[in-house]
């Protein structure tokens, strides 16, 4: 059962929360699943936001919201299900148009077991994004800590030849969000989801997705990699380690693109994750 102990905000301005990692957070194998954690940091920036007088409701009620443009995890260790973990975020700058924010999530001796980063917009009343400076709720300055040292996500993730079909998901009622549209962490479960079976049980060690486009509720969404790495119905890493998953909509329109790494699966020295 999840069951958080206390929540606070330190002397730097994060946010941090003391739970316990839910049951559904680890997958037959025991590996933390990207998604879960993906949801685990959404929510506690939700939750930060909220702690500062800027809930969903507070927002929604004045016609803005936050949609997640991009986001990266790296996975440092497993951990079991129901362990007491503390989870902390925090702002860290913002550019025209973004607000990035770093993550990180800590066992109960305070080992590191993931951390990432995400960049959102904020779309305003006319349903646009705003600029930072204009956004009416919050002095940024007020809000910043220091930026993380790793795992900031860059660049797009965009299909460049062709590509072969890994699968077809189609957006239902349950993966919907109060926004209305596909919540963020489903579709890392979408691409997972339609990983070969041997790709599905390996450790992740990083995982970054960019989004194009959102999803509405029954629309289908096409899920492919690169046609060159994909043979003999497999699907091989790069010299990069990384494997890329690209979402596409009925027309082949982009709707997400994002790449996993396999802890078997090395990166060339002084690589670097994200493009």
């Amino acid at each position: 059962m999840e069951e958080t102990f206390k929540r606070w905000r330190a002397e730097d301005r994060s946010y941090y929360v003391e739970t316990t990692l839910p049951f559904a957070a680890n997958d037959r194998n025991g590996h933390l699943k990207p998604a879960e954690v993906f949801r685990l940091f959404m929510e506690i920036a939700g939750d930060d936001f909220g702690e500062r007088g800027l809930s969903h409701k507070y927002m929604m009620d004045r016609g803005y919201y936050f949609i997640l443009t991009r986001a990266q995890v790296h996975f440092a260790s497993d951990i079991p299900d129901t362990a007491r973990v503390t989870l902390r975020t925090w702002p860290y700058k913002t550019r025209s148009l973004q607000v990035y924010r770093g993550y990180e999530m800590r066992d109960a001796d305070g080992a590191l077991v993931a951390c990432g980063t995400g960049v959102f917009m904020i779309i305003g009343p006319e349903g646009k994004p705003i600029r930072m400076s204009d956004f009416p709720f919050l002095s940024w300055d007020d809000a910043f800590c220091d930026a993380p040292v790793e795992y900031e996500s860059k660049g797009r993730i965009r299909a460049k030849g062709d590509l072969a079909e890994l699968g077809t998901v189609r957006a239902s009622f349950n993966d919907l969000d109060r926004n209305g549209h596909v919540n963020n962490a489903r579709y890392l479960a979408y691409a997972q989801d339609c990983l070969p079976v041997e790709l599905q049980n390996r450790h992740i060690t990083d995982v970054a997705i960019v989004y194009d486009a959102e999803t509405r509720e029954g629309a289908d969404l096409h899920v492919r990699c690169d046609a060159s790495a994909c043979a003999n119905d497999r699907l091989q890493p790069g010299e990069d380690g990384w494997v890329s998953v690209y979402g596409q909509g009925e027309n082949g329109e982009p709707s997400f693109g994002c790449r996993f790494r396999f802890a078997d699966a090395e990166a060339p020295q002084g690589s670097e994750g994200g493009e």
